[in-house]
């Protein structure tokens, strides 16, 4: 298929799209009817649509079950915690996982062996074993050709304790970045090349499941 030239997003830029359940925010009025079967194929092509992508394009899926689509520009990923979905879209391959928050004992952290290589100062933090991992996860969509069993052979090169955390993590010869953000009890993680700077940008949607 030939590419799509696609205003937004452009390189080195990150759209993550929230699908969040109409009323754990008081404050907020739904404006998606969700249906409960294909609920994912329907979330995607609410975010194709934001980006004028055709009605008919095909999803497909990888032998793992990631959905792809065959423009050459246009990059998602997809990740669940409970009732809520992220989906990330970018020109360049990225990942995402979200997970929800919760502790992970040091002792059971230290069971997995990508953990072994993690900084003190995240075992300090309650939730630092279970940020690793999901750091993880994020790479893991990014790498793409890795499958779950390849995670006990990521590499935490760096991380940086900022205002955003940020991590580098690397499997083979492949490295990636990824961005740590929180939102209520969720945290988010969005993996993208090595070395470039990026501006990420949240867009929350509120839904319902149709009747």
């Amino acid at each position: 298929m030939k590419p799509i030239l696609l205003p937004d997003p452009v390189k080195h830029m990150i759209d993550v799209f929230l699908f969040i359940p109409a009323g754990s925010d008081v404050k907020t009025k739904p404006n998606i009817e969700v249906p409960e079967v294909n609920s994912t194929d329907f979330l995607l092509r609410k975010v194709f649509k934001v980006f004028s992508l055709p009605e008919e394009l095909r999803i497909q899926r990888t032998d793992n079950g990631r959905p792809f689509v065959d423009i050459e520009n246009f990059h998602f990923s997809v990740a669940h915690s409970e009732n809520v979905t992220a989906i990330s879209v970018s020109a360049s391959v990225n990942g995402c996982d979200l997970e929800k928050l919760r502790e992970i004992s040091r002792e059971d952290a230290l069971k997995k062996r990508v953990l072994k290589t993690l900084p003190d100062e995240l075992f300090e933090d309650d939730n630092g074993p279970l940020r690793a991992l999901s750091a993880c996860e994020a790479a893991l969509k990014y790498f793409q050709t890795a499958n779950l069993t390849d995670i006990s052979s990521f590499k935490f090169k760096n991380y940086r304790k900022t205002n955003i955390p940020l991590w580098t993590i690397q499997w083979k010869k492949l490295t990636c970045s990824v961005l740590e953000k929180r939102f209520g009890d969720k945290f988010l993680f969005i993996a993208y090349p090595e070395n470039v700077d990026i501006n990420c940008t949240i867009h929350r949607n509120y839904y319902t499941i149709s009747g």
